[in-house]
């Protein structure tokens, strides 16, 4: 620590003020530090010629989503994982604390089944109130190609 420039000790000092322990602060960038490596990796499997095409979707890249859901902001969670948008909405439903019974299956615009591949959520706390933000993650392999499914204007 000694060969720090000045600035940088005086920068390592207030952080010590403000935590109980360097050991919170070694802990802290241990963490930034292994998410750091995990998305050069996840950036490897997806945008490199020699691994992307050999990715599959349902059992590799939607696990390794899944699991690490502080991509998307640590204040999401993991609500929906690989469900119909029957079971999504029973499930918002039922955080909202409201009573409604759903019973049609809720279909997409063209009348299929639809499956929501990952769905995150959060609480936003508002004076006095309670709301709920979703984040839903419609995964495909790196080397899929994608068409829009409604039409843009």
């Amino acid at each position: 620590m000694l060969e720090l420039p000045v600035e940088k000790r005086q920068e390592l000092a207030d952080l010590l003020d403000r935590t109980t322990t360097l050991a919170h602060i070694i802990g802290a960038s241990k963490i930034i530090a292994d998410r750091l490596e995990f998305l050069q990796g996840l950036e490897t499997l997806i945008f490199d010629p020699e691994f992307k095409h050999a990715v599959r979707e349902r059992t590799q890249l939607h696990r390794v989503v899944a699991e690490n859901a502080w991509m998307f902001g640590e204040q999401y969670h993991l609500s929906v994982d690989d469900q119909s948008l029957t079971e999504v909405l029973k499930k918002h439903v039922a955080a909202k604390g409201r009573e409604v019974e759903i019973d049609e299956p809720v279909k997409r615009a063209d009348g299929s089944r639809g499956i929501v591949d990952l769905m995150f959520s959060r609480n936003i706390q508002l004076a006095g109130s309670e709301d709920r933000e979703h984040l839903v993650v419609e995964l495909k392999r790196p080397g899929a190609h994608v068409t829009p499914s409604i039409e843009m204007r």
